[in-house]
């Protein structure tokens, strides 16, 4: 099944590796678990993509 969440656990190049999954009431999968990064690794994330971005703009 497709997946459009990057961040769940599940996903695979937007793809569900489970075999069977459950839809709520919202669309959304049940079976769906975030991966959790630190605040961190966040902010160093984001900053390399802003960089980036700038970057190819130029």
């Amino acid at each position: 099944m497709k997946c459009d969440v990057d961040y769940c656990i599940y996903n695979k190049d937007f793809s569900c590796i489970l075999d069977k999954i459950q839809i709520d009431s919202t669309g959304m999968c049940e079976e769906c678990i975030l991966i959790s990064i630190s605040k961190e690794d966040l902010e160093f994330l984001k900053e390399k993509q802003l960089q980036a971005v700038k970057t190819d703009c130029m």
